[in-house]
């Protein structure tokens, strides 16, 4: 038999032995199931720190009360430098999807939402928070109280013109949303609005102590750039449609058509 002849049929045959081998070893690895050592959590934008804390909790990354009584051990993230010592770290933990190791601690679990914010503040924004009469916690609330009243993203910049017009008026903001921060229903009720708070905008003129949400980018941008408008007034629809109104009257017309 030529030497030849067979000297390829051995290859040919080693080749076929190794594609086999290949193909075991894949359909092996298919089978088995994959163990990963990082668990996804998402933040929807607009949750408190409590819903935070909830989906947290449930992926075992923390326990009841970690985040409402948590400090950093170290110096604390330049970001937070505007926030009061007595204040909470809501509004300040992005949303976003997030992989955490399982292991991880509740340090770094937040310490990556809070460094996420931090990125998420382009050059044009830091510009704008400089340029601002007011401190990065302050606008943070308004982009809170924006997060929760309004969904229609090209209303959001009309609303922030009106809640700073109403602040710099001495007027006060009367936003439902602080309502149901306080009260944790979304009923609203009129007793509601003499609760003796200091996020109560119906209660106290000004702004409410601090953020009532975690606002994400859109309601961020917002609060920064407002739009100034004839109205001082809006209200949402059943539909989420935004009704504006130049009037006290006109408001409390629109309330009884859109409202009732």
């Amino acid at each position: 038999m030529n030497k030849k002849f067979i000297y390829a049929s051995l290859i040919f045959f080693i080749l076929i032995l190794a594609l086999m081998g290949a193909i075991w070893v894949r359909r092996v690895i298919i089978s088995q199931p994959i163990i990963s050592n990082e668990v996804a959590v998402t933040i929807p934008e607009g949750f408190n720190l409590k819903q935070i804390e909830n989906r947290l909790v449930e992926i075992k990354l923390a326990k009841p009360n970690d985040l409402a009584n948590f400090e950093f051990s170290g110096n604390q993230p330049p970001i937070l430098s505007d926030k009061p010592k007595t204040s909470s770290l809501e509004g300040y933990l992005f949303p976003d999807t997030y992989r955490f190791f399982k292991d991880a601690t509740l340090s770094d679990v937040v310490g990556k939402m809070v460094g996420n914010l931090n990125n998420k503040l382009t050059s044009d924004l830091r510009l704008a928070i400089k340029n601002s009469k007011y401190n990065f916690h302050e606008i943070l609330t308004v982009a809170s109280l924006i997060e929760k009243e309004i969904s229609i993203e090209k209303d959001r910049s009309i609303v922030s013109g009106i809640l700073w017009k109403r602040l710099k008026a001495g007027m006060p903001l009367q936003v439902d949303a602080t309502l149901v921060y306080i009260t944790g229903r979304n009923e609203i009720r009129e007793t509601d609005k003499k609760i003796n708070s200091p996020y109560n905008t119906y209660f106290y003129r000004g702004l409410p102590k601090g953020p009532i949400a975690n606002p994400g980018l859109s309601a961020i941008k917002a609060a920064l750039f407002p739009k100034a408008s004839l109205y001082w007034f809006y209200l949402s629809a059943k539909d989420g449609t935004t009704i504006f109104s130049k009037t006290f009257e006109e408001h409390n017309r629109n309330r009884a058509i859109y409202l009732k």
